[in-house]
């Protein structure tokens, strides 16, 4: 669920970093993390960031940029992970807080609503697929002796 939360944050260039830091920090799974920040990835990140923009404006009483000027904050290309965030952060401070600020407060609340049910939804799976495995195990075990 914690690479759920920062999947939908405006991180790009330094999800994977932000992902180790914070599950090693909450010894959770690094694995489970970088799993599910690929949700974030150059096909979905221009809506993501929209939608986490959007609702920002919304809940911050804002006006709001068109979708064209907001894409291009949006790096096109993927030169490393260090220059993909520092050209991100180059464009979105080009854009100034009026675009930051929003996408911060609504990636926030996405990726809180969103991690939320991850957790059990994880944790269920991680359950059958062990009990699976196990029987299997147990199965071969049989089959051997």
């Amino acid at each position: 669920s914690l690479g759920m939360f920062i999947a939908w944050t405006p991180t790009l260039g330094i999800q994977m970093i932000l992902v180790s830091i914070v599950n090693t920090l909450c010894k959770a799974n690094r694995l489970a993390g970088f799993v599910m920040i690929m949700l974030s990835n150059p096909v979905t990140v221009p809506p993501i960031y929209w939608l986490d923009y959007v609702l920002g404006v919304f809940l911050l009483k804002t006006r709001r940029i068109s979708y064209e000027e907001f894409s291009g904050v949006i790096p096109k290309s993927s030169d490393g992970l260090l220059d993909t965030f520092l050209q991100y952060l180059n464009n979105a401070l080009a854009l100034g807080w009026d675009v930051a600020l929003p996408c911060m407060v609504g990636g926030t609340v996405i990726g809180a609503l969103m991690a939320i049910p991850t957790y059990p939804v994880t944790l269920r799976f991680i359950i059958k697929e062990r009990q699976f495995r196990d029987r299997l195990r147990n199965r071969l075990q049989e089959e051997a002796k």
